[in-house]
């Protein structure tokens, strides 16, 4: 029987006014399971996000890394290799959620946030 390790992390580090840093992470992002990173309200993205993360795809021994943008009503590929793909959407509301949206690999995931 294989067992699964998860371990997922957030810790609010500040917010000025309407600006929010945040770090999250999670060593078991996998298919099917979509997680809130940052819950729709007063928290939540109104205009923008910049997301610096590095990934591991566990089952392929793979990573990637890197800095995004993106905006409420979207989202943005923070891995897509051969038909794998991890992604971060922000919803109209401002909820920010991470999730396998194809494939069915488990992701090693860190994540800076920076919104307002």
């Amino acid at each position: 029987m294989n067992r699964i390790r998860r371990l997922e992390t957030q810790e609010q580090l500040g917010q000025v006014g309407q600006q929010h840093v945040s770090h999250w992470s999670n060593n078991s992002v996998i298919n099917g399971i979509s997680q809130t990173i940052i819950p729709a309200g007063s928290m939540g993205v109104t205009a923008i996000m910049t997301i610096v993360y590095a990934v591991e795809r566990i089952t392929a021994g793979l990573s990637a890394g890197g800095t995004n943008t993106v905006s409420p009503g979207a989202t943005v590929n923070l891995y897509n290799v051969g038909g794998n793909t991890l992604t971060v959407t922000v919803s109209v509301g401002g909820e920010v959620s991470i999730a396998v949206s194809a494939g069915l690999d488990t992701y090693n995931v860190s994540l800076w946030l920076v919104w307002v």
